[in-house]
């Protein structure tokens, strides 16, 4: 529940945000609440899912170190998203499939996004594993806080020159990758100085933690 009312502007300007979501083909019941949520917000999306854990070949697997498969398959799928995005968009929003969406989503969305300084490279704006900015330095009638690390994976909007860089990093020679995805990307904020912000209320939920899904990874 949220605690505080967002009442900061006046008039919402919607912003065409692009939307991936990383998928399983396999969980066909998180593909079908996703587009359900989707199509009530009129939203659209673009699943990525051509990684499943079932079909890596060692190709797809020669960046990882004493990873699962479902952990190499679901850091795969971020990694696409990053791709398409650093090639055709200026931003993008990735989501799991689990996440479940605030009923005034969109408007939220578009609010946080008006709030980001110019030289963002990540918003996280899910509450996986109830990660919160500390209550004691919440600030009424600010929704936006610089906080460098990730805030789990399930939903977070990435600007294209972080994915420009997060590509480059993945470039560099003996380069592995050898936590899940949420801990690589923790690392690889860290030895950038990402400029990365958590929102306040958070606007999604993950269904592997509220029961409404299994978690997979393993």
């Amino acid at each position: 529940m949220y605690k505080y009312k967002i009442n900061y502007i006046n008039k919402i300007i919607y912003i065409m945000t692009k939307i991936f979501v990383v998928h399983y083909d396999k969980l066909v019941g998180r593909k079908t609440n996703m587009l359900s949520q989707l199509k009530q917000l009129n939203l659209e999306c673009e699943f990525v899912s051509n990684y499943g854990k079932d079909v890596l070949t060692d190709e797809d697997k020669k960046l990882f170190k004493n990873l699962s498969d479902g952990e190499i398959s679901l850091t795969l799928h971020h990694i696409e998203c990053f791709k398409i995005i650093s090639e055709k968009y200026d931003y993008a929003l990735i989501l799991e499939d689990d996440a479940i969406l605030h009923k005034n989503f969109s408007t939220i969305l578009d609010c946080y996004i008006k709030l980001l300084p110019d030289n963002w490279d990540m918003l996280f704006i899910g509450n996986g594993a109830n990660h919160h900015v500390n209550s004691k330095f919440i600030i009424p009638g600010k929704y936006i806080y610089k906080i460098n690390r990730t805030r789990c994976t399930d939903s977070y909007l990435i600007s294209n020159k972080c994915a420009k860089l997060i590509l480059q990093r993945l470039n560099q020679p003996n380069y592995s990758i050898i936590s899940p995805v949420d801990w690589w990307l923790n690392d690889v904020i860290k030895n950038n100085n990402l400029n990365v912000y958590w929102s306040e209320p958070t606007i999604v939920k993950q269904g592997s933690e509220t029961g409404l899904f299994k978690s997979v990874l393993r």
